[in-house]
């Protein structure tokens, strides 16, 4: 989502049947946001609706959440990267630990005030980009070791098949890969392909 420090022009969705729940999140808006609503809490309906506005936030608001749609939420979280804020009127089943794991940012019980909107949407909206920054940074340190690890059995084929020391081996793979234009990894990886094949 934009990285709007005030959060001023937000695109929303409300996705919400209960027209109580309706009047009470479009009294916590702002004005500056675009705002669409959406009655039926369905992933079809909701995923379409998103395509068409770009939306920068969901909130969504049920009398309860079941399995069903605590599914359909997960799957939105997976497929549009948005903060979701989802109020709930009570969760006899507990399932707002589910929920979070799942990729709901905010699982608010029993709180829908029209006086609260605004703190909760800047709480999921920070929530949200912290938890980016995070999975990034995950993802960013999973595939330096997956790299590394290339790296080291292209370096090992290398000294067993030529006779190399580490660091000859090592330095080969370097000077190949800026003599091609290419990254490091992409050629241990092709270095690893042709031992592969052979038998």
């Amino acid at each position: 989502m934009p990285d709007r420090a005030d959060l001023s022009a937000l695109s929303v969705l409300v996705v919400a049947n209960a027209q109580d729940d309706v009047a009470n999140i479009l009294e916590g808006l702002p004005e500056s946001f675009t705002i669409r609503l959406l009655d039926e809490f369905s992933f079809i309906s909701i995923a379409t609706e998103l395509e068409g506005i770009r939306a920068d936030l969901l909130i969504l608001s049920s009398e309860s959440a079941g399995t069903e749609q605590i599914s359909i939420s997960e799957r939105l979280a997976a497929s549009t990267q948005l903060p979701i804020l989802w109020f709930v009127k009570r969760d006899e089943e507990n399932l707002a630990p589910q929920a979070i794991r799942g990729g709901v940012t905010s699982f608010v019980v029993d709180g829908l005030n029209a006086s609260r909107i605004g703190p909760l949407i800047t709480i999921a909206v920070e929530r949200h980009k912290l938890v980016s920054t995070l999975q990034g940074e995950l993802q960013k340190s999973k595939d330096n070791l997956a790299a590394r690890k290339t790296v080291e059995r292209a370096k090992g084929l290398l000294m067993q098949t030529r006779g190399m020391s580490e660091q000859e081996a090592y330095q080969s793979l370097r000077s190949t890969a800026m003599r091609q234009g290419k990254s490091l990894k992409s050629v241990c990886d092709a270095v690893i392909s042709l031992s592969d094949l052979l038998p």
